[in-house]
């Protein structure tokens, strides 16, 4: 058995879905409070995309 590989492996499946889970509230809640409007999101979202295709 590969001990110094398995505690790693079994430590990070353990924790990644309290992290994950963590982060789904804290998102939830901040846009349960205000956040951005949707026109925003959009806007946010076609820089992203054409930052992203733009070359570099």
């Amino acid at each position: 058995m590969m001990r110094r590989t398995c505690l790693p492996d079994l430590a990070g499946t353990a924790i990644a879905p309290a992290v994950a889970s963590d982060l789904l509230a804290s998102g939830f809640a901040a846009r349960l409070t205000g956040g951005p409007s949707v026109e925003e999101w959009e806007a946010t979202l076609a820089a992203y995309g054409t930052d992203y295709t733009a070359p570099s």
